[in-house]
């Protein structure tokens, strides 16, 4: 991973490398840009997770400075009503790498009614108010090359899907919950309390697409649905305990773990 820093010694940019596996010795190499304002950077060596790693030979590779040759803003050119979408300038510079880290600015000169953006994050909400048809015009700049992306919506979601979890295991202890998210046909996700959410059984319960499963359910199969804008989608959970066998293979493998680390 390696941290940018500008002359104040704030940190305004993090990119992180490729990662790796393997158990045997393996090379990593990464690519990043800094961003405006840069003037130093630290590279950390990072293991996630529990386990021993070793590093050797880390080193920075400097290339000359950035040279953009192109400009272009990322994110859906259509949207639905009642979503959320993302949008950041990606740059190409004279190697062919492409980076959006270099915190340019994605703006919007007029919104209509029904859409909010924020031009901090690029985040282009879309209410159900707005009308189908509507748009705006994002612009980004840097370098002297300028970008822009017309985005419009449409008229009306026509198909929903549901997506998480088919496969639960109930708590032994407190109570568990599992996320559920709503698509339109465009693979967009819905606002989840735009939706309404119903479950099969009595004993669970779902609330913006939050399943909550207590201690003491048995096993069996639910049926999760949500409905929006007169359009239905299903989709059956199993619940189910954790085996006998399971529990005791885990608990091996953190004694093997145990050993390993001592």
């Amino acid at each position: 991973m390696i941290t940018y820093y500008n002359a104040a010694g704030k940190a305004i940019g993090v990119d992180k490398s490729n990662k790796s596996t393997n158990t045997e010795w393996d090379i990593i190499n990464g690519a990043s840009t800094a961003p405006e304002g840069a003037v130093s950077a630290v590279m950390s060596l990072c293991i996630y997770g529990d386990g021993t790693a070793w590093f050797a030979n880390a080193q920075f590779e400097t290339k000359s400075a950035t040279e953009v040759k192109s400009l272009k803003i990322e994110g859906n050119d259509t949207v639905m009503a009642s979503s959320d979408n993302y949008y950041y300038a990606v740059v190409t510079d004279q190697y062919g790498l492409n980076s959006d880290k270099m915190n340019i600015l994605v703006t919007a000169d007029t919104v209509p009614s029904g859409m909010q953006y924020d031009s901090k994050s690029g985040k282009l909400t879309v209410s159900n108010n707005v009308s189908g048809g509507a748009g705006l015009t994002l612009k980004a700049s840097y370098n002297g090359l300028t970008a822009t992306k017309n985005v419009k919506t449409l008229a009306e979601t026509t198909s929903i899907t549901i997506s998480g979890s088919e496969n639960v295991t109930i708590p032994s202890s407190a109570a568990k919950t599992v996320a559920y998210k709503v698509y339109n046909q465009l693979s967009q996700q819905i606002d989840s309390s735009a939706v309404s959410w119903t479950v099969s059984s009595n004993d669970v319960s779902i609330a913006d697409g939050i399943l909550t499963v207590p201690t003491g359910v048995s096993s069996k199969s639910i049926t999760i649905t949500a409905q929006y804008n007169g359009l239905k989608a299903s989709v059956k959970v199993m619940l189910t305990t954790a085996s006998l066998s399971q529990r005791q293979h885990r608990r091996r493998w953190r004694r093997w773990w145990w050993h390993l680390d001592r």
